[in-house]
């Protein structure tokens, strides 16, 4: 086959293919680094909960955090299952959880520099204000779960791509 046999990709194109063929929309390359630096921050909140956590309180609520991230992450997993709206509006719910989550986290900061511990609340069976202080530690994990879970679920043809 000679070069001037094959058609030059133009701008309707995708890997050589009219775009009419490709399944799914593609991610720009700002959303890559977007998702990478909100996966970034979910491991930074984490590591920061662990050591605010195991000084504040005793070290063995360190540990919670770990089962608060996967919890958050599952959450919104199936939050997105339960709600399939929210995925044919992902471009829209991508950046609002992302929002939600920075505030969040925040949010979760300011309140465990403000919240006192008390000893007494741990040697209880359930305490409220450790009850408190976990959903609002949860918070920062379920929405940024929310984007990545959208984000992975919205553009299949890259999440090989996006999930590295």
């Amino acid at each position: 086959m000679d070069r001037r046999d094959v058609a030059a990709p133009d701008e309707s194109s995708v890997d050589g293919l009219p775009k009419s063929a490709v399944p799914g929309p593609w991610l720009p390359g700002r959303g890559m680094a977007g998702m990478f630096v909100l996966s970034l921050a979910i491991l930074a909140m984490q590591v920061t909960l662990t050591r605010i956590l195991s000084v504040v309180m005793w070290y063995h609520f360190a540990f919670v955090v770990i089962s608060l991230t996967m919890l958050g992450l599952a959450v919104s997993g199936v939050v997105l299952y339960l709600v399939p709206g929210l995925l044919r509006r992902a471009e829209s719910v991508i950046p609002w959880s992302c929002a939600l989550a920075a505030v969040s986290t925040v949010g979760t900061l300011v309140h465990l520099a403000r919240t006192p511990f008390k000893a007494s609340d741990a040697a209880s069976i359930f305490s409220p204000d450790i009850a408190i202080t976990c959903l609002i530690m949860l918070a920062p994990f379920v929405f940024s779960g929310l984007a990545i879970s959208a984000t992975l679920s919205r553009y299949t043809k890259q999440v090989s791509t996006v999930y590295l």
